[in-house]
């Protein structure tokens, strides 16, 4: 990845610049027609609702004559929408919204993409992952989760595929709590908590966004939330700090196709960053328990570094529960 300067053209409350050199000697506007925005997760999941909690906001930035049409290509733990993406055009009209899974997946599977390749346009948001299970499961109480889930020869852990963050939150976290378990892999975040509901897995591990509307229902319950704080209201369970447990972050960002031009890389940056500082991002990203950060391609390149800097740590997880991907 290089860091690009920023290139900004505004035309009204939209991000617009022009780009010269059609045949016809005039010039085309971008964006100026649908921009695919690919979720490499299934519909419904933490992935694909936390995106959709802030694309109604990023897209009054567009130009009446663009929109945004989410495109959910699940498979392979993002990897299959990731390569699509890598693969695609690079006019700015095909890009990808994902967690970092696609960027701990090339240090441990065989990728024919490269995400250092990729253009990066912005660190879009954070949401939290939590511990799930259905009320009748485990003890209220975080102490008599741990204690009942300790008394199981092997509990059954629902997350989202392989080698991604959401599995890595999930192992780290039971890792560190002695837990012994069994994995059981699924494509969303939306199954794994339909799982943990209905009991075909002992323990989900999902999104906050993935799994509220089945609390409210009261067919789950939260055990632990896997962040360094607590951050929702009403939801009294303990978070990873108190227990010294590694924390796993669910890491949004925006990546468009390799060698896309600055100046439309910059454009789709600005809108995307502006959506995001909106009043109406903040007050939808709170409703859902999403954590805003709003932050361009350098705080996206600084993400990509961060979680580079994590893949030992994940290592050591992998190789003390004896996990070989």
């Amino acid at each position: 990845m290089q860091r690009r300067k920023y290139l900004k053209a505004i035309a009204g409350s939209a991000a617009t610049i022009s780009i010269a050199g059609c045949s016809s000697g005039g010039e085309d506007e971008y964006p100026s027609d649908t921009i695919t925005i690919v979720v490499p997760f299934g519909s419904g999941g933490g992935t694909d609702s936390a995106f959709r909690t802030v694309q109604d906001p990023i897209a009054q930035q567009l130009p009446e004559e663009s929109e945004f049409v989410v495109d959910n290509r699940p498979g392979a733990t993002g990897r299959l929408g990731t390569q699509d993406v890598y693969d695609a055009d690079s006019d700015g009209y095909t890009v990808l919204a994902t967690p970092t899974e696609p960027v701990i997946g090339q240090f441990f599977f065989d990728v024919n993409y490269d995400v250092y390749e990729m253009t990066p346009i912005s660190y879009m948001l954070d949401n939290i992952y939590s511990l799930v299970a259905s009320p009748d499961r485990f003890g209220n109480d975080f102490e008599s989760f741990v204690e009942d889930a300790r008394a199981e020869d092997k509990v059954t852990l629902g997350s989202v595929g392989i080698g991604g963050s959401n599995n890595f939150a999930g192992v780290a976290a039971l890792d560190a709590l002695d837990i012994d378990f069994s994995h059981v892999p699924y494509d969303s975040g939306s199954q794994v908590a339909s799982a943990a509901a209905s009991g075909d897995v002992d323990i989900g591990v999902a999104a906050h966004t993935g799994v509220t509307g089945l609390m409210e229902e009261d067919r789950l319950q939260m055990h632990l939330l896997l962040h360094d704080e607590q951050l929702y209201e009403g939801i009294p369970v303990p978070s990873t700090v108190e227990y010294d447990i590694p924390i796993v972050t669910f890491a949004m960002g925006m990546y468009a196709p390799p060698d896309m031009d600055e100046e439309r890389a910059s454009a789709l940056e600005d809108l995307i960053v502006s959506g995001l500082e909106s009043d109406a991002s903040t007050e939808a990203a709170s409703n859902a328990g999403l954590v805003l950060q709003a932050g361009g391609a350098d705080a996206l390149e600084d993400l990509i570094t961060q979680i580079e800097s994590d893949i030992e740590s994940y290592q050591l997880i992998l190789d003390d529960q004896g996990i070989d991907y």
